[in-house]
């Protein structure tokens, strides 16, 4: 799957208008990497995951202005794993 990166949430890896290909057979949640998701409210999202036992895991921005996100458990049972982001590309203008 081949994403349009929007926003600059994930600006220290990604920028607005990159390319991120996302490999869908690597769908686990796995500890520091990136990963593109459905969030609690059904939007697509690409975000760094760190896990953590004692919260269930934070989503990460790469972007010091945004603080991470933490879920809880219950709501991370809710989110889905749409696969691994294993290249970008960027655009240069």
């Amino acid at each position: 799957m081949l994403i349009t990166v929007a926003g600059d949430s994930m600006a220290l890896d990604l920028q607005p208008g990159d390319l991120a290909l996302i490999d869908q057979d690597r769908n686990a949640w796995e500890h520091n990497r990136v990963a593109a998701l459905i969030d609690l409210d059904g939007g697509l999202r690409i975000k760094r995951i760190l896990l953590d036992p004692g919260r269930a895991l934070a989503l990460s921005y790469g972007n010091h202005a945004h603080p991470p996100e933490l879920r809880s458990r219950h709501e991370a049972a809710r989110l889905t794993c749409l696969g691994r982001v294993v290249w970008s590309g960027h655009h240069w203008r």
